[in-house]
């Protein structure tokens, strides 16, 4: 597969290249796809003890179609025509597209996935006319920017998400090296070839560590992709131990644990974190009016929309009966007070009409916005004190510690504006100690 340039086929290698050469690219062309299909074979085990997890099928796709470029380039006896060329060319894009709205899948987020095909079309005609007119300055330049590029907005977009573990930061400087090296290694290349003839060049010691660096890096990628799905495993299983069976939220000891961690890495990178204390409002009242069945169906209705509404970097728990909590990473006070609100207003809309078989309910929130060096337990004091406010401002509203409305930034979300008859009230931000 054509991923930073193409390993050159054993047919291709002048009659004058030496012996160790010629094991050495028997070894280029068949031990690395051996080692990608190994690869693919593991994330697909992966995907299939939870195929709900689509992304980590993607990362499979990736790896099996490098493999298989790779060994479609060795054995098949083509002179890399124009639509051979062209051929390569979105192979190795669509996988590499995949490969990136896969990570964007398990991040919660979205992949710009028409922008990315737009832009390998446009390389398309700029390629073909390249390898027909053998301009070959071109044909790599134009090759290797759209790797570049993609593996440019893959690190962007994987750089704004708080990483979970080890995988991801590596897969960060992955992605980094890897667009690095498709934007440099062109002009490398044109540079060598401008003191050498085309034949010269393949059997140059500059060729042959192009093609090591290529290979190296993308064998780096697939094991920090089975690195980065091995810890979501063991973070899963984790979580299994101490979930909230009601809900499928954190529980208190896990929410707080991942909360705190969360607040030292936002000290780390300088990347707000907000809190959102929820309650149930008269909560007691439905136990003892209708059963605690009810209350129970009220309080898992409750955890299924607060999943639908927060991102994948955000963090939520179910710390008492009727009482929950939401960690918002790189997100304001504002905001997340906001997105208190699309909770809240949801709520309503639910229950409204009669139809989901639930007794009517209303849910307050406080939110509070976590200072420099504030520990969890006085970013929970303060938040927890704006529910206070939300319920003695007559519940069914958000309370806001401190910060204005105005002027501040958060989450980027096509979400995050205000919403029609929301209940957000601020008050005065109050001193609080902090306290471990």
């Amino acid at each position: 597969m054509l991923i930073l340039g193409k390993p050159l086929p054993i047919h291709a290698i002048p009659a004058s290249i030496q012996k160790g050469k010629i094991v050495q690219a028997q070894i280029l062309t068949f031990i690395i796809p051996g080692m990608m299909a190994i690869f693919a074979a593991v994330l697909f085990a992966l995907w299939r003890t939870d195929p709900s997890r689509t992304y980590v099928l993607a990362f499979a796709y990736w790896a099996l179609a490098f493999c298989g470029g790779i060994i479609l380039q060795g054995a098949i006896p083509w002179n890399f025509a124009p639509y051979d060329i062209l051929l390569f060319h979105w192979n190795a894009a669509i996988a590499i597209i995949a490969l990136i709205w896969g990570v964007a899948k398990r991040d919660g987020q979205r992949s710009p996935v028409a922008a990315m095909l737009a832009l390998t079309a446009l390389t398309t005609p700029i390629l073909y006319f390249a390898r027909t007119y053998e301009v070959q300055s071109v044909l790599l330049i134009s090759q290797n920017f759209n790797t570049g590029l993609l593996f440019a907005l893959a690190a962007q977009s994987k750089w704004k998400t708080a990483p979970r573990n080890a995988g991801d930061r590596a897969i960060i400087w992955v992605f980094v090296a890897l667009a690095g090296y498709a934007i440099l290694r062109p002009n490398m290349t044109v540079l060598a070839q401008s003191q050498m003839s085309m034949e010269q060049y393949q059997d140059s010691v500059f060729a042959s560590l192009n093609i090591v660096i290529s290979a190296l890096l993308a064998l780096m990628l697939a094991l920090s992709l089975i690195a980065m799905v091995a810890l979501d495993n063991m973070r899963r299983d984790r979580e299994v131990a101490v979930i909230d069976v009601l809900t499928n939220l954190l529980g208190r000891p896990a929410f707080e644990s991942d909360v705190k961690a969360m607040l030292a890495r936002g000290a780390q990178e300088r990347a707000p974190v907000s809190l959102i204390v929820c309650d149930i409002d008269h909560f007691k009242q439905v136990n003892d009016t209708f059963g605690h069945t009810a209350g129970d169906r009220v309080i898992s209705h409750f955890g299924e929309i607060v999943t639908a509404k927060i991102r994948g970097t955000d963090i939520a728990g179910r710390i008492g009966g009727e009482e929950f909590c939401i960690a918002v990473w790189d997100c304001r006070g504002a905001p997340a007070a906001r997105l208190a609100d699309r909770i809240r207003l949801a709520v309503a809309n639910s229950t409204r009409d009669g139809t989901s078989g639930l007794q009517a309910f209303t849910v307050s929130f406080g939110v509070a916005e976590a200072l420099p060096g504030e520990r969890y337990a006085a970013l929970f004091e303060r938040a927890d004190h704006a529910l206070y406010r939300a319920k003695k401002a007559g519940r069914n509203k958000v309370a806001l510690d401190g910060a204005q409305l105005r002027g501040a930034t958060g989450p980027r979300s096509n979400e995050d504006e205000p919403v029609a008859g929301a209940q957000i009230v601020s008050f005065a931000q109050r001193k609080v100690g902090h306290v471990s």
